[in-house]
């Protein structure tokens, strides 16, 4: 597994979107995606699904809403990407339920193999040291959830603290469109280290976000 100090500038060129049910393929290495096939935007933003302008499709599968996966800027091999999902208060289980998705609808790199489980994705990520060097350059890659005071580690996602929503969304209640003009500017974050933030409409919580850059 690469050193997680490396700190890493994802980049917006070359991003391609998808819904929450189609597969989107990695653009770092050349290598094939996952064996599911799906419809391709050729690099066209996915637009927010119902909820209304700005806001979140809270009736897809697991509530999410879209992912989106780019080349990894200056981290060779690896991938930047994001999601945002429903919001519900318990960010780890949405997390869970996201990862749960990701896995059942297989969109994500399946050079280190194809999982029928969690359990099963849990026992290698936990054993095999091969599983990291290639990754699935997905979510699937995060193990756990801390709250905005937890560590950043490596396969962690954490909360942002309320001083780094300032710091990166300019104001406490970030909506869906102020992250996206965020996730499009250049973003710097510590490869496998990941990150997550409540998104709001009309002042309420509305939305999950979450975000990383991983993979070999």
């Amino acid at each position: 597994m690469s050193n997680a100090s490396d700190a890493c500038t994802a980049e917006s060129t070359d991003t391609r979107s998808s819904t929450s049910t189609t597969t989107t393929d990695t653009t770092d290495s050349g290598s094939d995606s996952g064996s599911g096939a799906g419809s391709d935007s050729g690099g066209q933003d996915a637009a927010p699904q119902g909820g209304g302008a700005g806001g979140v499709d809270v009736s897809a599968r697991a509530r999410m809403l879209y992912w989106r996966r780019s080349g990894g800027g200056d981290a060779m091999g690896a991938s930047a990407w994001h999601y945002v999902v429903g919001y519900q208060p318990d960010a780890g289980q949405a997390l869970a339920e996201l990862q749960e998705t990701v896995l059942a609808d297989g969109n994500y790199y399946h050079g280190a193999g194809e999982f029928a489980s969690m359990a099963e994705l849990n026992e290698v990520r936990n054993t095999e040291e091969e599983f990291w060097e290639e990754s699935t350059h997905s979510i699937l890659d995060m193990m756990t959830f801390t709250g905005p005071d937890g560590p950043d580690d490596v396969a962690v996602v954490r909360q942002l603290r309320d001083d780094e929503v300032r710091a990166s969304f300019g104001h406490d209640r970030p909506t869906v469109a102020d992250f996206e003009r965020f996730i499009k500017g250049d973003w710097m974050v510590n490869r496998w280290e990941g990150h997550a933030t409540v998104l709001y409409r009309d002042g309420n919580p509305d939305g999950l976000a979450f975000w990383a850059i991983s993979g070999d």
